[in-house]
């Protein structure tokens, strides 16, 4: 599978936090999808 790359809204990043089963989380749901996420300052 070619890498995917998607920007999210702090939101999916605030919903990984906030869980404390973080495989129920949509951060980890993507990640298990094939996305990456670069990160840029």
């Amino acid at each position: 599978m070619a890498d995917k790359i998607i920007i999210v809204d702090t939101s999916i990043l605030i919903d990984y936090y906030r869980k404390t089963e973080k495989e129920n989380s949509v951060w980890i749901k993507l990640v298990r999808q094939g996305y990456s996420f670069p990160f840029q300052q």
